[in-house]
């Protein structure tokens, strides 16, 4: 998918520091070696357990908040290996959670604990850097359900993708 989605690439280096050279056209442009890594919804519930009293999610789109919403639930049916998520096999794998976050009605929330099993600790998202097997617990979270606009991006960044036709050299 990266490769799909950035084109070829290789690590490099640019002087004495790493790079990630990509290739674009007939143009290779250099990115900080990081610029591309997906770290996942994992990674991010555990910045927040670690460095968050409280924390609010606004304006996450679909694919992101079952993503999240996976990673909070403990029974591993809600994270099938190898299946990505998509509004097709959302109801299948979420079930009756599903069906009562869509019912939920504009502005309404809900407890996540009401719905299903919060995960005790949330594993760590790279297991070769960690010593301790395990981080992060969330106590309480609740889903607000605000308004949808479908076929409408959910970001004003996304809205103007359709009027790139490529990014401006720095």
């Amino acid at each position: 998918e990266l490769q799909r989605t950035k084109g070829a690439f290789r690590l490099t280096r640019f002087g004495k520091e790493p790079a990630l050279e990509v290739l674009h056209g007939t143009r290779a442009l250099l990115f900080p070696p990081w610029k591309f890594d997906v770290i996942g919804p994992l990674a991010l519930l555990q910045l927040l357990a670690r460095r968050g009293s409280l924390v609010v999610l606004g304006s996450v789109d679909d694919q992101v908040f079952w993503e999240i919403l996976a990673q909070l639930l403990d029974d591993p049916r809600y994270r099938p290996q190898d299946e990505p998520f998509h509004a097709a096999n959302l109801p299948a794998i979420f079930g009756e959670i599903y069906d009562q976050l869509m019912n939920l009605p504009i502005s309404a929330s809900v407890e996540l604990a009401d719905l299903g099993a919060l995960r005790h600790q949330l594993p760590p998202a790279d297991l070769s850097a960690s010593t301790n097997h395990s981080t992060g617990l969330f106590r309480y979270v609740r889903i607000s359900r605000g308004a949808t606009f479908p076929g409408m991006p959910a970001s004003s960044t996304a809205r103007k993708f359709s009027a790139m036709t490529e990014e401006v050299s720095p």
